[in-house]
């Protein structure tokens, strides 16, 4: 059986935990229901984005920025629901097939992950599931060559660093509680690995 792809043909392997909470089938069915999936957000309980549907449906209020999903994959709901060329059957699929694979996902330690899964779900709703259901949930930069990248205030919080070259780097102001550095990577200023350590 092929993996699946997202929007830019990356491969992955399945993400095996990604978090959930109970996705509300029955309430959604009957949002579907008494309301028009359509573009932008609505608060009139006749139109909703695929955001405003969930909202509703798990926060209990019309908002197109729900608690239980990360900002970044809501904006990039927003970006798809919103485009163009997105069909009321997309839409129906950013509902059914990507909201129980969005809702649990707000939290700080999961940015870089949900960061790249907005980077790789393109403007499609195929491309959003597919970059959800194939996305890796810790940045893997293992053995990376990462030499005079400037990496200020990035957030690489729970990222694999082990083995990577971080020689000349620029990591000031960037989070790196949870990233593993160990004694593998290489050339990492001291400055760095002090402020790793504190971190930890």
């Amino acid at each position: 059986m092929d993996m699946p792809t997202d929007a830019n043909n990356h491969e992955a392997e399945p993400v095996t935990d990604t978090p959930t909470i109970d996705w509300p089938a029955e309430r959604i069915a009957e949002l579907l229901g008494q309301i028009t999936l359509t573009q932008g957000h609505h608060s009139d309980g006749a139109q909703a984005c695929a955001m405003d549907l969930i909202g509703m449906a798990i926060d209990g209020e019309w908002t197109d920025t729900p608690s239980c999903v990360h900002p970044v994959l809501a904006r990039a709901v927003h970006r798809i629901n919103d485009h163009h060329d997105t069909t009321t059957e997309e839409r129906l699929a950013l509902v059914l097939d990507a909201g129980p694979l969005l809702i649990g996902t707000n939290d700080k330690s999961r940015t870089p992950w949900a960061v790249m899964v907005a980077y790789r779900a393109g403007r499609t709703a195929p491309g959003l599931i597919a970059a959800l259901a194939t996305t890796p949930d810790r940045a893997d930069l293992s053995w990376a060559d990462l030499s005079g990248a400037a990496l200020y205030g990035a957030d690489l919080y729970g990222a694999d660093l082990y083995g990577a070259d971080l020689s000349r780097a620029d990591l000031s102001g960037a989070d790196l509680s949870g990233a593993d550095l160990l004694d593998e990577a290489h050339n990492v200023p001291a400055e760095v690995l002090a402020a790793w350590k504190a971190a930890q």
